[in-house]
């Protein structure tokens, strides 16, 4: 029997075992190694999952606990509307990028920041879920902020700014006028 190091695919070590008859296994190491087949009465815990898009809402929210009661509230109030508009029992692998661009498009949002605030939480849900659920498509991807910037402050009415300028040129007469008396 004899052991050698080789280098193996993607630069990983692996151990080469070669028997009397030269014939070699080639084994990897990796983390994603299936004890089932090879070990049948091997007992493996399942990892909770949430399957429904409500049960990924409440364990996101779990995840947040740190966070003021008004931003959890805030926060709650948005899974609730989404939950709404995209459904409590679907499955999470359902929400597709088209229904929540759909939703985002078609409500009548009183504002973009609510929009992009209501989005946040959303962002959070499917960035957990996808943690969790190989291969889960993030439906979010490309659903950019809307874009919103604070109102210019109403500027002044001709009749406004000129009173103005008549009481500046009053005050600059009246001072001239102090100057001249001095001097």
């Amino acid at each position: 029997m004899k052991f050698e190091k080789v280098d193996a695919v993607r630069g990983k070590i692996a151990k080469v075992w070669c028997n009397a008859n030269k014939k070699c296994a080639l084994r990897r190491r990796t983390s994603g190694i299936r004890f089932v087949p090879r070990f049948p009465k091997a007992q493996l815990e399942e990892k909770k999952v949430a399957s429904t898009f409500k049960e990924a809402c409440d364990l996101w929210l779990q995840t947040k606990g740190r966070l003021e009661d008004a931003t959890l509230s805030q926060y709650s109030n948005a899974l609730i509307f989404w939950q709404q508009k995209l459904g409590t029992d679907v499955p999470v692998q359902n929400v597709t990028h088209g229904k929540v661009a759909a939703v985002v498009g078609s409500h009548p949002w009183p504002s973009a920041k609510l929009c992009n605030n209501y989005l946040i939480p959303l962002r959070g849900v499917f960035k957990l879920a996808c943690r969790d659920i190989q291969g889960l498509d993030k439906p979010l991807d490309d659903i950019e902020n809307a874009s919103h910037q604070k109102v210019a402050p109403d500027p002044l009415t001709v009749s406004e700014m000129y009173s103005i300028i008549d009481r500046i040129k009053k005050k600059i007469n009246m001072l001239a006028i102090i100057l001249n008396s001095l001097f």
